[in-house]
């Protein structure tokens, strides 16, 4: 509903001061590469400021977890310093007690007041990062998104490899490319 009929409500990032902000994700890429000898659909785990719209720190994988989000955030941190809030997805690996300091059950806990908050510190915790959640399934409160589809478009579209959104949008010939010499 939220992606047809809800209402959209354009964001002023005016008064975020650059660096301040930053917003992770992952996506598959649209196009494939050879990896160790077989065809895979390669990953991106990308942080993009949320003022200037910069990708801030990045990292390709054949397959994201903990490790490309800290390798991504541990080149962005390098040369910028860490930001004060980062606005990360629910996904288990985002979401996980390495990086918030808890399981989404302890959280629910720290809310209720039943545990010291203090004890409870993850990456972001010490480094005095503040996190956010972006809501499940709703792809417009993340602006990384929005890059991820301009990759798609200007990069992945202009490789041979391309692979398409979709099987409706796979090229026809990509199967013959792949298993050409």
């Amino acid at each position: 509903f939220d992606a047809k009929c809800g209402p959209f409500i354009l964001s002023d990032f005016s008064a975020v001061d650059a660096g301040s902000w930053w917003i992770g994700d992952h996506h598959q890429l649209n196009c494939v590469i050879r990896f160790r000898n077989e065809w895979i659909r390669p990953w991106v785990t990308a942080w993009e400021d949320l003022r200037s719209r910069a990708i801030v720190g990045w990292f390709l994988c054949p397959s994201p977890n903990q490790t490309t989000i800290l390798r991504s955030f541990k080149i962005a941190a390098e040369i910028y310093g860490p930001p004060e809030h980062v606005k990360i997805d629910n996904g288990r690996d985002y979401d996980s007690r390495m990086f918030t300091g808890a399981t989404k059950r302890q959280r629910r806990i720290l809310q209720k007041g039943y545990l010291d908050l203090p004890l409870v510190q993850g990456l972001y915790g010490m480094l005095g990062v503040g996190v956010s959640f972006a809501i499940p399934y709703h792809p417009q409160g993340k602006a990384v998104e929005r890059w991820f589809d301009t990759l798609d478009q200007q990069f992945c579209k202009a490789l041979p490899t391309y692979c398409g959104k979709d099987s409706a949008r796979k090229p026809e010939a990509l199967d013959e490319y792949l298993n050409s010499p």
